[in-house]
């Protein structure tokens, strides 16, 4: 879920705000693959993740036919994020005690995008709307400390200029 609001200062044209808000947990205690000579067994990994992304956009609308009932827009975004995970894992026993490792990292990024669609209007206040991901331009930054020890950092830039399949955006507003 991932709430907006948006206002209309001109005819077909919209400004606003989204936030969203994900957590993730993935706890695996026993896990064992194997392929031909090849053998991968886990007895604990843990891993838990929050993560929060602000976005500002700007929503153009091209109204199909006269009734104003179906409309496609071409939303661009300029979205700031930023996150933090653990992860615990066991790496085995020493001299009888349990070793385990840790790490702790934190996240920000910030991306510029173009997200076009489609909206229809089932009544007068409220619309379903589609909508994919076409083009992005990000930055992300990760810091992350492994064992309260060992510090690094990740930085990483990326282009997207393709349809983005899981980028899919499916949603449902209200008009005041």
């Amino acid at each position: 879920i991932s709430p907006m609001i948006a206002y209309a200062p001109w005819r077909n044209m919209a400004v606003g705000v989204r936030f969203s808000y994900g957590r993730s947990l993935l706890a695996l205690d026993n896990a064992s693959l194997s392929v031909s000579d090849v053998d991968i067994n886990v007895d604990m990994f843990h891993r838990l993740k929050h993560s929060y992304t602000g976005t500002l956009f700007w929503r153009p609308y091209i109204p199909l036919g006269h009734s104003n009932r179906f409309a496609l827009f071409a939303e661009v975004q300029l979205s700031f994020s930023g996150g933090q995970s653990r992860v615990v894992a066991k790496t085995g026993d020493v001299d009888g005690m349990l070793n385990y490792r840790g790490t702790y990292a934190r996240s920000f990024g910030a991306s510029i995008g173009l997200q076009p669609g489609i909206v229809a209007f089932i009544t007068n206040d409220a619309a379903v709307e589609l909508s994919i991901g076409v083009l992005g331009i990000g930055f992300d930054r990760t810091s992350q400390t492994k064992n309260q020890i060992d510090e690094g950092e990740i930085r990483s830039f990326d282009t997207n200029f393709k349809l983005n399949l899981l980028s899919v955006g499916f949603g449902m507003s209200f008009y005041l």
